[in-house]
């Protein structure tokens, strides 16, 4: 995955990641933490950024997340968003700079919804005007 690589691409996020079980065979804890050097990934053609206004946040989408991919040093947290979009990919159809729009995540997304930006499929989006 390509990412953006310049300052105005810099953005916060906020990720979960685990703590280390305690000595006396505690399970291990999520603890969430603030990242200050996520980079948005590139623009792909069917591609938009979205500047989030508000974030949904549930236990359910971070439970969801670990069955699907238990591996994961880090977790994206937040799901479902709200914003306005700043960029569009070259074949994005359906929304423009500017448009107001609410959508679901990917699971795999790499992107927090509990952030600044946000880059995802079209798809994924939708708006008072589609």
């Amino acid at each position: 995955m390509k990412f953006y690589n310049t300052a105005a691409s810099r953005m916060r996020g906020v990720y979960l990641s685990y703590v280390p079980a305690s000595s006396e065979g505690g399970k291990r804890k999520l603890e969430a933490r603030i990242e200050e050097h996520v980079m948005l990934p590139a623009l792909e053609a069917n591609d938009v950024t979205v500047q989030i206004k508000a974030c949904g946040l549930s236990r359910i989408d971070t439970k969801t997340v670990l069955q699907v991919v238990p591996n994961v040093d880090q977790i994206p947290v937040g799901n479902e968003i709200s914003g306005v979009i700043t960029k569009v990919g070259d074949a994005v159809k359906m929304f423009s700079v500017g448009d107001e729009v609410t959508g679901i995540l990917p699971l795999d997304s790499e992107c927090p919804g509990c952030a600044e930006y946000c880059v995802l499929p079209e798809h994924f989006l939708g708006g008072s005007n589609h």
